[in-house]
């Protein structure tokens, strides 16, 4: 995951009706200054747009994902197990953003169309670098959250009944699929 991407996916879940670009990480490498142990950035500066943020090592994400019943008492508010939960969480936020993208595009004073253009479209995965994202992962997540993916059925629904939110993900990940 790129560095803004990181930057935009944890602002996620505070968002409430709509995008609320205040809100945005003023300096995105802050995100990982205190983790460098943990992860690395392939820019430490943060100022390139294609810096990426990746996990230190493969053992990393082994303890991250252990159960914590073999952790130290100590270090299980770190873990992520079970996995399955974070699964659901990132499909739900992945979701959620779409959403809230799609609403503030077709809402927009100048966007009366029903369809996105091309130049539109690109407009906007430049002001929302999570899009890419998202918009190829979601399905990913849920497929992988298995049987606690239930959870997002609500969500899941709600994303496919908003003809905004479908048709702008579709016009997403289809032109995403045919370039």
């Amino acid at each position: 995951m790129t560095l803004h991407e990181l930057s935009e996916a944890v602002i996620i879940h505070d968002m409430q009706q709509s995008w609320d670009r205040s809100r945005s990480v003023n300096k995105p490498i802050g995100l990982i200054e205190d983790c460098f142990h943990l992860v690395h950035c392939t820019d430490i500066t943060g100022k390139s747009r294609d810096a990426r943020v990746q996990l230190i090592h493969s053992s990393v994400k082994e303890f991250l994902i252990q159960k914590p019943a073999v952790l130290d008492s100590s270090l299980t508010g770190y873990h992520i197990y079970p996995l399955s939960d974070a699964q659901v969480t990132s499909a739900e936020d992945c979701l959620k953003y779409l959403q809230l993208i799609a609403q503030s595009v077709y809402q927009s004073s100048d966007h009366t169309r029903a369809a996105i253009d091309v130049s539109q479209l690109t407009l906007v995965e430049d002001r929302h670098p999570f899009l890419t994202y998202a918009s190829e992962f979601w399905p990913r997540h849920l497929r992988a959250s298995g049987s606690s993916g239930k959870k997002s059925i609500t969500t899941f629904c709600e994303f496919m009944q908003s003809t905004p939110s479908r048709q702008f993900w579709s016009e997403r990940y289809n032109r995403k699929r045919c370039a």
